[in-house]
């Protein structure tokens, strides 16, 4: 786990007087390490086996106030990698993914994950919705049918480099036919000698076009970007830990350590959280 340099020490045995030990970050933090354990086994047992291998966890704030501790844990998806998400064969997208193998990398964003593709000056490249890729399927050609680019309707874009080729796909794509889980965004590569880029409704030089359409035969190269929310799903998590007597108060108030009460350790409450949902972007070549 990480620390964020404006965590201090905070109480860790408490008297009548006021603190008398402190524990300090690195110490706190095995303890916030040992809680994060625990919350994420309490369903799955593989969960926290999941959670250490995707996430980075820091120790952001920590603060004693009213008898009791509360600290927030920052989470992130990690960008190198980690252990894919694997699909079960009952998945209906399994049929995709070898073995269901997902990708070995989680990127926070589409443009990261298409960073994978090397680019070939010979090929260029469209991303697409999941829906535009089963059409193609069905009919065995490319061609857009350009209903949201009305000046260039009859035209199919493609982008000369892979970055480029999210243009078509995760940007401008209408709401309905954003990239999802279960419906996961498509890149192809095609050759470069099927597109022109001498036409005057080409407005970028990073750009060629299909006029009409092209045997899907012609597609050269396939990839495939699946989206995952997080098991997280959170980008921090508060716990609360509270203050044990130290002392045998059955016995009554009385020894050398009556009246001191000691952080308890084994017994954290979520504090609540921030659900904005963490996705990390596997890319995954089909052909």
């Amino acid at each position: 786990m990480e620390i964020s340099p404006e965590v201090q020490p905070q109480p860790k045995i408490i008297g009548p007087q006021g603190p008398i030990e402190m524990i300090s970050p690195e110490e706190l933090s095995k303890v916030v390490l040992e809680t994060l354990k625990k919350f994420s086994t309490k369903f799955d047992p593989r969960g926290w086996r999941h959670n250490k291998d995707r996430y980075i966890f820091t120790l952001k704030k920590a603060n004693y106030k009213n008898s009791e501790l509360r600290v927030e844990v920052g989470i992130k998806i990690k960008t190198k990698d980690v252990a894919p998400i694997m699909l079960s064969p009952d998945d209906e997208m399994y049929q995709f993914y070898p073995g269901g193998d997902t990708g070995k990398v989680s990127h926070r964003t589409p443009k990261g994950a298409v960073k994978e593709i090397m680019p070939d000056p010979n090929l260029a490249y469209r991303g697409m919705s999941w829906e535009e890729w089963q059409t193609i399927q069905k009919t065995g050609k490319i061609q857009s049918k350009g209903i949201y680019n009305i000046e260039q309707e009859g035209m199919t874009f493609f982008g000369k480099d892979p970055s480029t080729a999210l243009s078509y796909s995760t940007f401008y794509s209408p709401m309905q036919y954003v990239a999802s889980s279960k419906k996961p965004g498509v890149v192809i590569a095609v050759d470069r000698k099927n597109l022109i880029d001498d036409d005057p409704r080409i407005r970028q030089d990073t750009e060629m076009a299909l006029k009409g359409s092209m045997p899907a035969s012609e597609i050269e190269q396939v990839y495939i970007i699946k989206p995952e929310i997080s098991d997280v799903s959170r980008s921090h998590q508060i716990f609360e830990y509270k203050y044990k007597p130290l002392w045998d108060w059955r016995k009554g108030y009385e020894g050398p350590d009556a009246g001191k009460y000691i952080l308890d350790t084994e017994k954290a409450t979520e504090g609540g959280a921030n659900t904005n949902p963490l996705i990390g972007y596997f890319i995954k070549r089909l052909k």
